[in-house]
């Protein structure tokens, strides 16, 4: 393979050979030392950094979720109660109560974002052993 080339689509030995042969370089862009390692990550840290990770997500998404079922469930037994099978009338419904809910939360919801995010590259220096 050619230095200067880059590999073809679809040739995936040819892209795993291209990588593991640039891969030197790039770590000594990077401030690696030639023959030194590069930082590892606690196991711990790093499942105690996924469980805040998905606890977010569950966090952030809950007020939209949680109004987007109370919503379907009462056009659910609405429909019921009326035998009108109309799709759209489930739908328009649950689109524009979660619109509002996150017009409502979405200030709160990003700012949580953010924060994690903030705290998150503050704590690398200190996850990287």
């Amino acid at each position: 393979m050619d230095r200067g080339r880059a590999p073809q689509v679809g040739a995936r030995r040819d892209v795993s050979v291209h990588c593991a042969h640039e891969a030197p370089r790039v770590v000594a862009r990077c401030g690696v030392p030639r023959g030194g390692s590069l930082a590892r990550v606690n196991a711990a840290d790093l499942a105690r950094l996924t469980a805040e990770t998905l606890y977010l997500v569950l966090l952030v998404s809950g007020p939209a979720l949680a109004v987007s079922v109370v919503v379907g469930l009462a056009i659910a037994l609405l429909q019921a109660v009326t035998q009108v099978q109309e799709p759209t009338l489930s739908f328009v419904p649950k689109l524009v109560a979660v619109a509002l809910t996150l017009a409502l939360v979405g200030a709160w919801m990003s700012g949580e974002v953010v924060r994690f995010t903030s705290e998150l590259w503050l704590a690398i220096p200190r996850l990287v052993h």
